[in-house]
């Protein structure tokens, strides 16, 4: 049985309630910060756990549960936040932070830093009574103490990765997150999903630091995922939900159309920060040659671009960083990159059978069932549920995967381990592993920046990963709320929401 919860009027007495379409279902306890894969997981995550700095709207580092952090000499301080408690009055204490960050390191599974490197890198953790010197916490402090000053180390703890999780939420033995009520986020769960009703009720803490009257102080997740009785937009028109995040499977395009249609919707539209790609694998790397891995790729993109000819919001695209952003390479090899592709045969020589897969979230999934399979007798291209497992045995992976990944145009840490630790640019685990080590060794933002491009160009020119299109990320946010999103910022903090008086 589904249920929906279909007040959608706050009078003035009552606290503000925010119904959001959410596309990614499953119990509070398949969500964990060590192990983020898709956007969801991570909004998600980003409201219920706080990290001990954050990043403004423009991207500048600020206060998260460090009221105050500062380098001296090579120790990075945190003076924790002494005011900040979960909704039952449980203060958040250093001890906290370093449970949390040394619960990461012994898991390793985060994909959007190591810490363990930094602080720890010749040590071996398997439990939280382990010793990590890098990593000295009382009460109301915590120092970390790296090898030396990384530049890279206050960034990376602004990822959601790295949240902050109260030491009594735990298990201690299993690591397993075993409370979501006491969390160290602006909310917290009220009431998981169950048979009888899918959806997921998150509520404020009023302990929280960005607290306001104003804020949502209930927040209703409604299904809207492709299993859903009704897609986002259908459950906005019928005024069953306020909110589409840009977590949603519905294109970008579908919710222009909606705002341009339906008087109650704002729109919040972020750069061209969505990227959809072919990636070839370790395996596809071996067994298809540079010369088909072109050809293959100019076909698939042919098909993107004839696919989406009539959608407003997708362009053409030959690089993964934003063209002007940091990572970006310069134009001539950009130039290079494209006739190298456009100047690939239409024949793909191939005898041996290709097998590929996609994950995409937005209607493309659909017209692409068929037309991939088109493409050559040898190659066959299948939906998939996830991004390839790591640990699938070599011969059952794919050799290529299509899917889409957020992008960006600052120098950002979590971005680039998450791009290595996926294998998007063709290093394989090993390397990848060595490249990464050494970059965050740069002292020197334009060496680091020059070792970025310099992989980034390599990945593109040897046909290891091939932009296909871009697009926005979009929200959809009913009249009678405002909001203050960031344009290059891909997750939602819904407490950026307010119920307007």
């Amino acid at each position: 049985m589904f249920t929906i919860n279909t007040c959608s009027k706050n009078t003035p007495s009552e606290a503000p309630t925010l119904r959001v379409a959410f596309p990614l279902f499953k119990s509070i306890n398949e969500y964990d910060p060590s192990r983020i894969t898709y956007i969801p997981e991570y909004m998600l995550l980003k409201n219920i756990y706080s990290t001990l700095v954050e990043l403004d709207l423009k991207g500048n580092l600020i206060s998260g549960i460090a009221q105050k952090y500062y380098w001296k000499n090579d120790e990075l301080h945190f003076d924790i936040h002494p005011n900040l408690k979960t909704v039952d009055g449980m203060a958040i204490t250093g001890e906290d932070v370093e449970t949390s960050l040394k619960r990461l390191m012994i898991l390793s599974t985060n994909p959007h830093g190591n810490l363990k490197t930094l602080l720890c890198p010749n040590l071996i953790l398997k439990s939280l009574n382990d010793p990590c010197p890098g990593i000295i916490a009382t009460k109301d402090k915590v120092i970390l103490k790296p090898q030396k000053k990384f530049v890279f180390l206050l960034p990376m703890l602004a990822s959601v990765d790295f949240s902050i999780i109260p030491k009594s939420s735990l298990d201690m033995t299993t690591l397993k997150i075993i409370d979501y009520r006491n969390t160290s986020g602006v909310y917290y769960l009220e009431k998981d999903i169950d048979s009888k009703n899918l959806q997921m009720n998150l509520a404020v803490n009023k302990n929280h630091y960005h607290y306001s009257a104003k804020i949502p102080h209930k927040i209703i997740l409604v299904p809207s995922g492709r299993s859903a009785p009704k897609n986002a937009i259908e459950l906005f028109r019928e005024n069953l939900v306020d909110c589409i995040t840009t977590a949603d499977i519905i294109s970008t395009d579908h919710l222009i159309d909606l705002a341009s249609q339906n008087t109650e919707a704002q729109i919040h539209q972020t750069l061209d920060m969505e990227i959809s790609f072919l990636n070839f694998t370790q395996k596809g790397i071996k067994q298809i040659t540079e010369k088909n891995r072109f050809i293959l790729a100019k076909k698939i993109r042919a098909l993107f671009h004839e696919l989406t000819t009539h959608y407003k919001s997708y362009r053409p695209v030959n690089q993964y960083f934003l063209s002007f952003g940091e990572g970006a390479i310069s134009g001539e090899q950009e130039q290079e990159f494209i006739h190298k592709l456009e100047s690939a045969s239409d024949d793909l020589s191939i005898n041996q059978n290709i097998k590929g897969d996609y994950l995409l979230v937005t209607d493309l999934r659909q017209k692409l069932e068929s037309k991939l399979n088109e493409i050559n007798k040898n190659v066959k291209t299948s939906s998939a549920s996830a991004y390839p497992d790591p640990n699938t045995h070599y011969n059952d992976r794919p050799d290529f995967h299509i899917a889409g990944v957020d992008s960006g145009f600052q120098e950002d840490i979590g971005l680039v381990s998450f791009i290595i630790n996926n294998d998007r640019f063709g290093l394989g685990k090993e390397k990848g592993k060595k490249w990464l080590d050494e970059y965050v060794q740069i002292e020197n933002k334009q060496e680091r920046i020059e070792k970025l491009r310099e992989l980034h160009y390599s990945a593109l020119i040897k046909g290891f990963f091939f932009p296909l299109m871009s697009s926005s990320f979009a929200a959809i946010i009913r009249k009678g709320w405002s909001f203050d999103f960031s344009k290059t910022q891909v997750s939602l903090p819904l407490w950026k929401i307010q119920k307007e008086n």
